[in-house]
C-alpha cells in the first residue's frame, strides 16, 4: 500500500536502532510493520514460535496463516465440497456411491499451501526493507528488547515498540491433558486421521472443528461447560448446535472433563462429569482443546518495562493500542477487551503505524465489527447480540425482526432449511436504528459484509441524481432526499454505445445484454475492434462460435502497442475469427428469409456488403452520460456532454470541492482498478494528509484475448513520440511459453518486448508480454518499474526457472541491432 504520508521520521532524542521494533509476526504487527516502513520508518519484526507439547511448530506470519483462519477455512472448505459431491447427483452429475476423502492428501495440500504463505511473506519484508529477526523478544529496559538468535543474543534499541504477540490455545488443569491432548495448534498439521475426536470447549473454534471434522467423514463429540459461543446471540449459537446435531455432531452439555489416560489399545479415555455431578467415559482416538487461549505476554518481561497488564493478568489495557508506557503499544490478541479477529488486527496495526510515522489521527474502531463463524452452516453477524441490546436499551425500547429462508443452493436437493434463519435487532423509536444483524446460511460471510459498512452508516447511492447547487444534489427519484455534501465525487460509469445506423438499437446488442442472453449466440458480427470487442470475440471464438470483427480504421486496439495488437489479431485470425478492417457499418435489418439479422456495410474500396449474422454485438466504446447531473448548476465548467468526460487536476474539477474519478475522466484510461485505486488515493489526501496522487502511466493492463497481452508504462509509439528515435532502445525475443513445452503448440506470436533509455543504466519505459498467463508476468514488473526499473538491474537479476516471465531476464536483442530476435533455446 503506498504511504499516506511521505515525511520524514523525526529523530528521537535517544540512541535507537529502529524507529519501531515489533514483537510478534502475526497478521497485526506485520501489518504495522509493513505499513510503518512505508511511511519511512525503519522497522524490525522479532518472531518465535515455542513448539506445542506435541511437538509442532511453522513458520512467519502468526496464528491466522499457520493453524488458524487459513488452514480451518481451507478444511472447511474441504468438507462442503464432500458435501457438494452428494448434492451433485440432484442436479443431474452421476456420481458414484463411495466417496472416499484421504486426511493425508488434505493435510498435505494444506501444509504445502501455508508454506507457501510463509515464504511470500518473508519475501515481502525483505522486498519492503522490513528487519525479520527469528527469535524471542523480551524486555530489558523500556527502550531495549533482548533476544538469542543463532548468531547469540542481540539487544534492540527503539523509539517505539508494537506487542503483537497473539496467544496460544489453553490446557485445562487435569491428568493427562498435556500428555494426550491435541489443540488446533497441531490439528492442521496431524499425520494421522483424527478418527473419533472429542472436542473440549464449545467457542467458535471447537465447533468449526467439530463442523469440518464430521463433514470430513470422522466421529466429532463436543464437549459443553455453559453456553456455545459464548460471546454471540444465544438464540443463533443454539441453532447452530441444533443443525450441527442434525449433521452427526453429539454435544454432551454443562459437562467438564475430568481426566485423560492411554490406554493399552492407543485408544485416549476420557472422564468427565456432569451438572449433576454424574461420572461419565468414553474412548476416542484424538482429544483436542479448545478451551480458550492464552495472551503470550508473560513471557515478555512487561514490568521491566514498566507495562502494566490488566486485571486477568496477561492482556493489556490500552487506549488508542498504547499502553501505560507512552511509546509501547499492542494490537491483536494481547488487547483486553477487544475482538480477537485477525483483519480487527491488521487494520488496527496499519492505522497506528500511520498515527507514528504518518501524521493520520484516525484511531480503530472496535465497534460493529463482523464476523463469521464457519460451522456447516455458517453464521455471519455484526453489531450487537439481542440480548446485549435489550440489556443496553431496555427490551421495550428493541424491536427483533426474523424470518426463516430456504437458500437458492437448497433449491433442487431439497436440503432441510430448518435453522436457515435470520435476524435484525434495532431501536423502535424513529427511523429503527438498526443495531446488530444476524445471518445463518450458506456463504453468511459474503452475505454480511455490506451489511457491516451500512451499520456504520456509510451512505452509497446507486442512482446518480442531479445537481441543485454547488452543494446540494436533487435525488434521481422521487421520494428520496437531497443529499447536501461538503465534498462531492463523481463516479459515474460509462455505458456502452450505439452508432447511429438504422436498427442498432432495436436489433444490436452490447455487452450489457450479452452475458445474461438467454440464447446463445450463433453466428456473430461484432462492430469495435478495441479491447471489449477483441475479448468477446476470443471467447466467443472459443465457445465454438462463429465471428466477425468489423473495424472502422485499419488499426485494432488502437490505443495499445501497434506490434502487440497486430500479433494478437493474427494469433486470433489463426483461431478463426475473421477481421474486416476499414469497414464502417451501414444498416441492421431482419433478414427477409429468416429470423437472422442481415447486416450492411461499406469496405475499404467503398463497395456495399450485406451478410447475414445471429447476432450483432456492438462494442463500439463507452461513453458517461453526464447531461443529467446538471453540473452547469454546480459551476463546473470543464466537461464536454457529447464525450461524457470532465477536465481534471489530481481528480479536482474546477470547484474546489466536487471531485471525480474513474470513467468521466478526460483522457485517463477506463479501467475499474485505475478508479479503484484513485478514489483511495483522493480519499487519503481529503481525510488522512496524504500528498499521494494516482499515477496515470505506470499502471499494469491485461488484455484477455485467448494469447493474453500484457503491459505496463508506454507503447514504443508513445516512447518514440516522447523522447524521440534516438534515445530509445527496443529490446524484444519470441519465446516458448512451458505450457506449450509438451503440446508443441504454434509460438509464431509469443513475443515480448522491452522499451527503455539508451542512456545510462537504461531506464524502463514500458515492458509489453503476449502470452499465457500475461496478466500474472506482468503484475509483479508494474511495481519494479514504480521502483525505477532499469535494463541494467532487469539483466542482473536472477530469472525463477522454468517460467514466462524469466524471459525478460535473458533479452539481449534490439530492433536497433537488426539481429533475429530468434527463439533461445531452454537454459542458454
Amino acid at each position: 500500500m503506498a504511504p499516506i504520508v511521505s515525511i520524514p521520521v523525526e529523530p528521537s532524542a535517544g540512541d535507537y536502532d529502529y524507529d519501531l521494533v515489533v514483537i510478534g509476526g502475526g497478521s497485526g504487527g506485520l501489518a504495522a510493520a509493513k505499513e510503518a516502513t512505508n511511511l519511512g520508518a525503519k522497522v524490525a519484526v522479532l518472531d518465535y514460535v515455542t513448539p506445542t507439547p506435541l511437538g509442532t511448530k511453522w513458520g512467519l506470519g502468526g496464528t491466522c496463516v499457520n493453524v488458524g483462519c487459513i488452514p480451518k477455512k481451507l478444511m472447511h472448505q474441504a468438507a462442503l465440497l464432500g458435501e457438494a459431491i452428494h448434492d451433485a447427483k440432484s442436479y443431474g452429475w452421476q456420481v458414484g456411491d463411495n466417496i472416499s476423502h484421504s486426511w493425508e492428501a488434505l493435510k498435505d495440500a494444506v501444509q504445502a499451501h501455508i508454506k507457501s504463505v510463509n515464504w511470500v511473506t518473508r519475501v515481502e519484508l525483505r522486498d519492503k526493507k522490513v528487519e525479520y529477526i527469528n527469535g524471542l523478544g523480551t524486555f530489558k529496559d523500556a527502550h531495549t528488547v533482548q533476544t538469542i538468535t543463532k548468531q547469540g543474543e542481540r539487544l534492540l534499541k527503539a523509539r517505539y515498540f508494537l506487542i503483537a504477540v497473539g496467544g496460544r490455545p489453553r490446557y485445562p488443569d487435569i491428568p493427562g491433558a498435556v500428555e494426550y491432548g491435541i489443540t488446533s495448534d497441531d490439528l492442521f498439521s496431524l499425520d494421522r486421521a483424527p478418527g473419533k475426536t472429542v472436542i473440549i470447549g464449545a467457542g467458535y473454534i471447537g465447533l468449526e472443528c467439530a463442523g469440518f471434522l464430521v463433514g470430513l467423514g470422522y466421529e466429532a463429540t463436543v464437549m459443553i461447560r455453559s453456553v456455545p459461543l459464548r460471546g454471540f446471540d444465544q438464540q443463533m449459537a443454539n441453532i447452530i448446535v441444533a443443525e450441527m446435531e442434525d449433521k452427526g455432531v453429539k454435544f454432551l452439555q454443562k459437562s467438564i472433563p475430568k481426566s485423560v489416560e492411554k490406554l493399552d489399545s492407543g485408544k485416549l479415555k476420557v472422564t468427565w462429569t456432569n451438572e449433576a455431578q454424574q461420572e461419565f467415559s468414553d474412548e476416542f482416538d484424538t482429544i483436542l482443546f479448545a478451551i480458550g487461549r492464552r495472551a503470550l505476554t508473560k513471557e515478555l518481561n512487561l514490568d521491566t518495562a514498566g507495562v502494566k497488564v490488566a486485571g486477568d493478568g496477561e492482556k493489556v489495557d490500552a487506549v488508542n493500542e498504547q499502553s501505560n508506557v507512552p511509546h509501547i503499544y499492542a494490537v491483536g490478541d494481547v488487547l483486553y477487551k477487544k475482538p480477537e479477529l485477525t483483519p480487527v488486527a491488521i487494520h488496527a496495526g496499519r492505522l497506528l503505524a500511520r498515527r507514528l510515522f504518518g501524521n493520520s489521527t484516525v484511531n480503530m474502531d472496535y465497534e460493529n465489527v463482523a464476523t463469521t463463524v464457519f460451522t456447516p452452516l455458517e453464521y455471519g453477524a455484526v453489531g450487537l447480540s439481542e440480548e446485549t441490546a435489550a440489556s443496553r436499551y431496555g427490551e421495550d425500547n428493541i424491536e427483533v425482526y426474523h424470518a426463516y429462508y430456504k437458500p437458492t443452493e437448497f433449491f433442487i436437493p431439497q436440503k432441510n432449511i430448518r435453522h436457515c434463519y435470520l435476524k435484525v435487532v434495532a431501536l423502535r423509536e424513529g427511523d429503527q436504528k438498526v443495531l446488530g444483524l444476524h445471518f445463518i446460511g450458506p456463504q453468511a460471510g459474503e452475505v454480511i459484509q455490506g451489511f457491516a459498512a451500512g451499520i456504520k452508516k456509510i451512505v452509497h447511492f446507486p442512482t446518480s441524481g442531479s445537481f441543485k447547487d454547488p452543494h446540494t444534489i436533487l435525488p434521481a427519484k422521487s421520494g428520496h432526499k437531497e443529499v447536501t455534501g461538503k465534498l462531492i465525487l463523481i463516479a459515474l460509469e460509462a455505458r456502452e454505445q450505439y452508432p447511429d445506423i438504422p436498427g442498432d438499437v432495436q436489433l444490436g446488442i452490447t455487452t450489457e445484454d450479452l452475458f445474461s442472453r438467454e440464447k446463445s449466440p450463433g453466428k456473430t458480427l461484432i462492430i469495435g475492434a478495441g479491447c471489449m470487442g477483441l475479448e468477446c470475440a476470443g471467447f466467443l471464438n472459443g465457445l465454438g462460435y462463429n465471428v466477425t470483427v468489423m473495424n472502422r480504421s485499419a488499426m485494432a486496439l488502437k490505443r495499445l502497442d501497434q506490434s502487440m495488437a497486430s500479433h494478437v489479431v493474427a494469433e486470433m485470425e489463426q483461431r478463426g475469427v475473421k477481421f474486416l478492417s476499414e469497414c464502417q457499418a451501414k444498416s441492421i435489418t431482419k433478414s427477409p428469409d429468416s429470423e437472422r439479422l442481415q447486416c450492411t456495410w461499406v469496405d475499404g474500396e467503398n463497395q456495399q456488403v450485406a451478410e447475414d449474422f445471429d447476432t450483432v454485438l456492438f462494442a463500439i466504446g463507452r461513453k458517461t452520460y453526464l447531461t443529467n447531473l446538471n453540473l452547469e448548476k454546480a459551476s463546473v465548467r470543464d466537461f464536454n456532454a457529447d464525450s461524457g468526460h470532465i477536465q481534471t487536476i489530481n481528480e479536482q474539477t474546477n470547484v474546489p470541492h466536487i471531485f471525480a474519478v474513474g470513467d468521466v475522466l478526460h483522457d485517463k484510461p477506463q479501467m475499474a482498478s485505475i478508479a479503484l485505486q484513485a478514489g483511495k488515493l483522493l480519499s487519503r489526501r481529503l481525510f488522512a494528509c496524504s500528498r499521494e496522487h494516482m499515477d496515470y502511466e505506470i499502471f499494469g493492463f491485461v488484455l484477455f484475448t485467448p494469447l493474453e497481452y500484457g503491459a505496463v508504462g508506454l507503447t514504443e509509439e508513445s516512447a518514440l513520440s516522447r523522447f524521440g528515435e534516438d534515445s530509445i532502445e527496443v529490446y524484444h525475443a519470441y519465446y516458448k511459453p512451458s505450457s506449450y513445452l509438451l503440446t508443441q503448440r504454434s509460438i509464431e506470436h509469443c513475443y515480448l518486448k522491452v522499451v527503455a533509455l539508451r542512456e545510462g543504466a537504461g531506464k524502463i519505459l514500458g515492458m509489453h508480454f503476449l502470452g499465457p498467463n500475461a496478466g500474472e508476468v506482468v503484475q509483479g514488473f508494474v511495481t519494479a518499474m514504480r521502483c525505477g526499473l532499469t535494463v541494467e538491474s532487469l539483466l542482473n537479476t536472477v530469472g525463477i526457472h522454468i517460467t514466462n516471465a524469466e524471459e525478460f531476464i535473458k533479452l539481449d536483442v534490439t530492433k536497433r541491432s537488426g539481429l533475429d530476435p530468434k527463439l533461445t533455446p531452454c537454459c542458454s
